[in-house]
Order: structure tokens, then sequence, then C-alpha cells
């Protein structure tokens, strides 16, 4: 009988995506997944090979091993997080701090059980941390990191970056030449290239005979209504699984580092990311290859939000359509 395992994704779209790479891996070796995330139990139907639910209100039950991130739902309900951590293999895409203290010994428990015990490993890990001679590289995206936290630390036979998410059939890849996502927020506001810059991007887009097309979250867009007016489309998606149809049929995305840039790029989109950071950019999508622009200068010498004023609309028009043209080369 196939071992039972239910994993709790963090609340971010794009952390999701990459979480359910673990969750694919297992199914290929072996193992009964569930994926518990709010955003992609919306994409059941994109999921063939997992079993996606909705958040959990309590630790779930009839499971031979759970696995969670320290940052999911589980740690926000805890009222003593010692004895969930007994309960719990926490593990993380990012946070080394928290990840260490909600670190516990599960061998005792998987001692007969080699095939469990060897995914308790993951106890502990921040897979986004990298130092000198650390198995998770500052040069990689977060995407092989992942991929290497399930081959080198959980130690699986059969080992991809793919997360098994497969569009349903009568979509059409891409077939909406030239139009042009925009995605002009994420869930840190200090990560965001201005609104201005933004629309007059699409400005010069549309100038150039391209459709962009503005995205933002239900809650988000009255206040980019009155912002695009009617110069823009700016769809509502009753689901994430509709917006994942839009985008996947749609040519490109362009947007600041979050979850929608990495289900642009899960969807074999090609994406450019506006990058207030001029280093490491572990979170860039790379399903898809993509580019990233970032800051002319260091701009931490100035002021806090001043990075925006080291990346011009021109920069980011020009690094686009070079990026643009050598892709329509390449399938010429």
């Amino acid at each position: 009988m196939k071992e039972k395992i239910a994993l709790i994704a963090s609340y971010g779209l794009g952390d999701a995506l990459l979480f359910l790479i673990i969750a694919d891996n297992l199914y290929r070796n072996g193992y009964d997944a569930t994926f518990y995330s709010n955003m992609l139990a919306q994409m059941q139907d994109w999921i063939p090979h997992v079993k996606c639910l909705p958040f959990p209100d309590a630790l779930p039950e009839g499971f031979d091993l759970v696995m969670a991130d320290t940052h999911s739902v589980l740690t926000k309900n805890a009222n003593n997080i010692g004895e969930l951590a007994k309960k719990v293999v926490f593990f993380s895409m990012a946070n080394q701090g928290r990840t260490k203290s909600l670190c516990a010994d599960h061998a005792s428990k998987f001692s007969d059980k080699p095939r469990l015990a060897k995914l308790a490993k993951g106890a502990g890990v921040a897979i986004k941390y990298a130092k000198d001679g650390d198995i998770f590289k500052r040069e990689n995206r977060m995407v092989q990191n992942v991929e290497t936290f399930c081959r080198e630390i959980l130690k699986l036979d059969h080992v991809t970056s793919d997360n098994g998410i497969t569009p349903p059939a009568h979509l059409i890849h891409r077939q909406y030449k030239k139009r042009i996502i925009l995605h002009p927020l994420s869930s840190t506001p200090e990560r965001n290239w201005s609104a201005d810059q933004y629309i007059e991007l699409a400005k010069q887009l549309k100038k150039r005979g391209f459709n962009p097309v503005f995205i933002t979250s239900p809650q988000e867009r009255d206040e980019w209504i009155a912002r695009v007016k009617d110069d823009f489309e700016l769809p509502l998606f009753p689901s994430i699984a509709d917006l994942a149809a839009y985008v996947y049929e749609s040519d490109y995305m362009i947007g600041n580092e979050s979850g929608i840039g990495h289900l642009a790029s899960n969807l074999g989109l090609p994406t450019l990311s506006i990058y207030r950071k001029r280093h490491h950019y572990q979170w860039q999508p790379n399903w898809t290859p993509g580019i990233a622009v970032k800051p002319s200068v260091l701009w931490r010498l100035f002021p806090k939000h001043a990075w925006r004023r080291f990346i011009s609309v021109r920069r980011v028009l020009k690094a686009f359509l070079a990026h643009y043209r050598l892709l329509s080369r390449r399938t010429v």
C-alpha cells in the first residue's frame, strides 16, 4: 500500500506552485500525495497526479506523514508550536530562522519505515538559504533548488522540476499573439514598479501593435479600473483556473516578483521580471526561461523606494522588444 503524505503549502501562489513540485515528485516515486492550497485547489482539473484541497482547519488526519511550510495555515493557527513540530515535518522555501526553530527529530518514529524516514529528513531545511558549500546555490532559481531538495534531501529516485500541471486539452497555448499580460502588483508593495510606469509601458506597447492587458486580484481591481480607464483591458476572473486559462493562451508576461509570474512561466510563457535587487534572483520564474530587468545603480545608497527611478520605462520596453524578437526568430 502506498504511503499517504499530506503537504501543506504557504499562502502565496508562487510558493504553492513550487511546493507542488515536491508533491508531484512524491507521486512519481510511488507515494499517495494530497496537496493543500486554497489557490491550487481551484485548479484540480489541471493537476491530474495529486489530490488538491483547500487549507485544513486543523492538522489533517489519516496520513502516514504530514509535511508543511513553516508559513502555512498550521503554524498560524497553532496553540503549541513545539508540540506541533513533533507531528509535522516543517521546512521552508525561505525563512531559515523559523525553520530551524520548528525542526524536530522524527527519525525514531520511522525507524522501521525507511520510505517515510527519508522524507522526515526534510525537517528544518530552508530551501532558499544558501552559503558556501550548501547544496542550494544562490545562482540557481527556486525551481532548481526545489528539485535539488527532492533529490538530495528527500532522496527520491525519480526527480524532475515539473509540478505536473497539465492545461485542459481545449485550450490553445499562446494562441493570442501579441497579448501581453501586465501584472503591476505583488504581495509586497515595496517590490512593485510604479503604477505610472506600468501605464506608460502599456501605452508604448500599444503604439507598437501589442495588446497589453492588466491583471490584478479582485480586491485590487477597482483601484486599477480608475487608472486604466477604457484604455486597456482589465479582465475579472472567477477563479484561479480561469486566470490560468487566460494566461496560458496569452503571448508574454511582464510583472514584478509575484505568483502570477511563476504561473505564467509554469504554463510556458516567456516572462520579463522587474526586480528591485541587482543580484541573487532566486525567485525569478524559471520553468520557462525569462529575463529580468534590474536597477542600473546600487539604489540602497538612496531612499527606500528610489530603486524605481533606476528602472526606466524605456529600459523595460527595450529589454522586452529584444527578447520578444529573439523568441520570434527561434520559432520561425
